[in-house]
């Protein structure tokens, strides 16, 4: 009697122990489940944050080369204004003796470029600045969605 009832033990002790395994294992297949899926959805997270800096990083870039390309159109006009203003200096000096009032409104159409030369001057400084700016973002930017990209690839490679 005592060697089936040792029988039946390790017959139930083997079932008990085959149970617990497959339910660990169960429980363990659930948990590598929740996991991937929580990996995927960041993952998924990190790629949409790296594809908008990406597209920020575009939009800015865009932006810059307008500021650029203003700033050079206010650089030539300040530059144009420069010169007339130069020229009305020249030619009221020349007409001085001559003709008084003729002077007094050169002057005032010379003040008038000089006026419009500081001013796209400055125009042209502050695009430059604002130029300058976009680019510091952009590298930001650029920065952001690199490593937005590297810790999508991370979670992708944690997923396999």
């Amino acid at each position: 009697m005592s060697t089936a009832l040792l029988i039946v033990i390790i017959v139930v002790a083997i079932a008990v122990a085959a149970f617990v395994a497959w339910r660990w294992t169960q429980r363990r297949a659930e948990q590598k489940r929740r996991e991937h899926e929580r990996l995927t959805s960041e993952a998924a997270g990190h790629r949409q944050e790296a594809d908008a800096h990406a597209a920020k990083a575009q939009e800015l870039s865009r932006e810059a080369s307008a500021r650029r390309e203003r700033a050079g159109t206010h650089d030539a006009a300040a530059e144009e204004h420069a010169e007339a203003a130069k020229s009305e200096q020249q030619r009221a000096a020349e007409a001085e003796e001559r003709l008084k009032r003729e002077v007094n409104a050169r002057r005032e159409r010379a003040g008038t470029h000089a006026s419009a030369a500081e001013e796209r001057a400055e125009a042209a400084k502050s695009e430059e600045q604002r130029a300058a700016e976009d680019e510091e973002r952009i590298q930001r930017e650029g920065r952001a969605a690199a490593r937005h990209d590297e810790e999508a690839a991370q979670r992708e490679r944690e997923l396999d």
